[in-house]
């Protein structure tokens, strides 16, 4: 998600958002019209109906669940207590010191699904563009551009100095890690 909000920001020139952490219509309607963000928000009636009546284009990134799982532990270990507001996450993974032992796998049981069918609801209501993180890592050039095309489209020379700017590499070190 992190990655893709940068490419799209890079791409589109658009800023990056802070959305607060319950889907709140007038607060994101207070972003105005050119932002991009991410949060893990399931799809409702009132998120769609506002998403429509302001022509907000709503991508969803899906990813093989044991790579998120790894991307998760990893960015707890690098981020620690930054890890999801509510701090059960980060917990979790720092009594077990980063591994999988008995707090990762009560979180895999009984939180990691819950966080995976958020995904999977978006790609049910059919509202949402959908991005596989698989394809975007293996080539960002094609998948940027067939996701731009959908949504607005894009010269490729503009997707290709977005891939380059947010290398995984240039990001850690923006973020000093």
């Amino acid at each position: 998600n992190t990655w893709l909000k940068n490419l799209l920001s890079a791409i589109y020139d658009l800023p990056m958002a802070d959305l607060p952490p319950q889907p709140d219509t007038s607060a994101l309607a207070r972003l105005g019209h050119r932002w991009v963000g991410h949060e893990h928000y399931p799809p409702s009636e009132t998120l769609l109906r506002w998403a429509e009546s302001d022509s907000i284009f709503l991508v969803t990134t899906v990813r093989h669940p044991a790579d998120t799982l790894l991307s998760l532990m990893n960015y707890g270990s690098t981020f620690g207590h930054e890890v999801h507001r509510d701090g059960n996450l980060d917990v979790l993974l720092a009594r077990d010191f980063f591994t999988i032992g008995p707090n990762v796998t009560a979180y895999i049981r009984h939180r990691f699904p819950c966080l995976l069918k958020v995904s999977a609801a978006w790609m049910w209501a059919g509202r949402s563009f959908v991005v596989r993180y698989e394809d975007l890592w293996n080539d960002p050039i094609a998948t940027l551009q067939s996701l731009t095309n959908r949504i607005s489209p894009v010269d490729v020379a503009r997707v290709e100095r977005a891939v380059a700017c947010c290398r995984i590499d240039v990001l850690r070190h923006l973020v000093g890690n």
